[in-house]
């Protein structure tokens, strides 16, 4: 059998991309104060972005590489919001949009002679457990419209924001769950003077004796004042028959008083606490409750247009390695 040729035709494209001209998209930490915002110092990142990422390699950079929310000076400290990095990542994150950049220019360089296209039209992305990336080109599809990098970024904060504030939603919700009851002040009665004289004594002895009366008038209304009277005689008498104050008699009385207050109906303040929190926790749990609603859409919002199986297009063979300051990149494809 003679040789066969092989059934299809390869292209193979290739590029060099010295990846630190990346470096001033992303500045570093400053040690002098500066009065730009993170959304205004990544304008000229969001320009490169407009012209070479898709916004579901946008939200891929943004999720593996994030500028340091905490300046490296005092003078900066008292900005907030700053749109610095921190060197290291900023190498890390130059290093992967020079593999980005390298890769889509040799996938457009394999195609060259069949289909002219742009860096939008080539999708890079990591599927599954392989190292290496994969190549997409899109099919041709008139009239897509793509959100600008500066509305996929300040998404991606809005919903960062959320998630904030949901974790901080569910923390106040365990405290005032777990919170304990408070015993209101106007329930607690300090004894502050336990020297009393005789006629003081006398005047808690008849009070004494007057609030079981109203006790036993209450528990049984058709039985006789005299009866009331002879069974109230039979507690013990704050006088010894010397005429010696007993204070544990009289703490006794206090005890008293003070049991058949709080037996009674709650307070008005103790109604109201208890009131406020129900409503605290009703007011947590249902912004809670939107709070995630709203998360949940927005993330399938996000799956819906970053889901690798749903585009339509040629798969191309990637390789991105690194060697010093230089990405290098190759593409095989079938064309």
């Amino acid at each position: 059998m003679p040789p066969r040729p092989f059934p299809q035709a390869l292209s193979i494209g290739t590029d060099i991309c010295h990846y630190i001209r990346f470096q001033k998209y992303l500045p570093i930490h400053q040690d002098s104060a500066s009065t730009a915002t993170a959304t205004s110092s990544h304008d000229p990142l969001f320009k490169l972005f407009d012209k070479f990422f898709l916004p579901a390699e946008q939200r891929m950079f943004w999720r593996r590489f994030r500028p340091s929310s905490s300046p490296t000076s005092d003078a900066a400290a008292s900005l907030p919001q700053q749109g610095y990095w921190d060197a290291t990542v900023a190498d890390e994150a130059a290093r992967y949009i020079g593999g980005r950049w390298a890769a889509k220019e040799a996938v457009i360089k394999a195609f060259a002679a069949e289909r002219r296209l742009m860096l939008r039209d080539v999708r890079v992305q990591s599927v599954g457990k392989s190292r290496q990336p994969l190549g997409l080109v899109l099919d041709e599809i008139k009239g897509v419209k793509h959100a600008s990098a500066k509305e996929v970024y300040e998404e991606l904060v809005r919903r960062w924001g959320l998630r904030e504030e949901l974790k901080t939603l569910r923390q106040r919700g365990e405290e005032v769950t777990a919170a304990p009851a408070v015993v209101p002040s106007n329930r607690l009665r300090i004894i502050k003077q336990t020297n009393l004289n005789r006629a003081t004594a006398r005047g808690l002895e008849m009070a004494k004796r007057a609030m079981s009366l109203r006790q036993d008038q209450k528990s049984s209304p058709a039985q006789p004042a005299a009866a009331a009277i002879t069974t109230t005689t039979t507690n013990p008498p704050i006088l010894s028959k010397s005429g010696i104050l007993d204070l544990s008699v009289i703490h006794e009385i206090l005890q008293q008083d003070e049991e058949t207050s709080t037996t009674s109906a709650p307070s008005s303040s103790t109604l109201t606490s208890e009131a406020d929190a129900k409503d605290t926790r009703t007011q947590i749990d249902s912004r809670r409750q939107r709070l995630e609603e709203e998360v949940i859409q927005s993330q399938g919002r996000e799956r819906r247009e970053d889901d690798w199986d749903s585009l339509q297009g040629q798969i191309v063979k990637l390789s991105i390695s690194h060697d010093g300051e230089y990405c290098v990149a190759t593409a095989l494809a079938a064309v």
